[in-house]
């Protein structure tokens, strides 16, 4: 792989860190798939999401930004039948990417990404399993963290990725390296990630205390 994806420039980056829900990874996921979707073929869209159940019903979305002439790879551990489009990049259960929940968007005028690994052992099963999971999460709309994670993920991969989507990367790093303007597509997204994130996890708190109140209750007062 050639050097220009995995180098990077040490900055000051707007990654906002902590502990997040499923659900606002999801969230922001989806955001950068949107985003994606709209820049066409000026986006390289990388995805690691741990197990084949997880990218299935993201799929038909995957589809729609390949239709678009995105680059598009994706990396799961299970069942490569689920036509998602793209490239696939093929995981084992044993191996470090398949505990990454990960979406990065690279393009010349907009970059983002969603980089988390599940976070403690105790989910919150009140609202079911896979929106209460916790990650320990890094999200922004960052060029240079954008470009640092894609040579995170293209190193865990081990030299799975098809070379077409590294001369895509590599197209891009180029073309944005070129540039001296600002991005301002980058510092709109990253001004309203913060109210996404705060709304949605808010809300998620607000109805997972109702789900824990009502099954208090329901032990307090059974039927029959």
């Amino acid at each position: 792989m050639r050097s220009a994806v995995l180098q990077g420039h040490s900055t000051v980056s707007r990654t906002q860190r902590g502990a997040l829900s499923k659900r606002t990874l999801s969230a922001v996921s989806h955001a950068l798939e949107m985003a994606a979707t709209a820049l066409g073929p000026d986006a390289v869209v990388i995805g690691a999401f741990e197990r084949h159940a997880y990218f299935e019903p993201r799929a038909s979305a995957f589809q729609r930004l390949v239709g678009c002439g995105a680059t598009v790879a994706v990396a799961y551990v299970g069942n490569r039948d689920t036509d998602g489009g793209g490239f696939q990049v093929p995981l084992h259960i044993d191996e470090a990417a398949a505990e990454v929940w990960a979406l990065v968007l690279f393009s010349p005028t907009l970059c983002g990404y969603v980089n988390a690994i599940e976070h403690g052992s105790s989910a919150d099963t009140t609202l079911g399993l896979e929106p209460a999971r916790q990650f320990q999460s890094e999200i922004g709309f960052d060029g240079e963290r954008a470009h640092e994670i894609i040579g995170e993920l293209c190193e865990m991969f081990g030299g799975r990725l098809d070379p077409t989507v590294v001369d895509r990367i590599n197209h891009v790093s180029d073309r944005r390296a070129q540039r001296h303007e600002p991005y301002p597509l980058e510092s709109a997204w990253q001004s309203a990630l913060g109210s996404l994130v705060a709304h949605t996890e808010t809300t998620f708190d607000a109805v997972r205390e109702q789900a824990a109140e009502a099954t208090r209750n329901q032990g307090e007062h059974p039927l029959g």
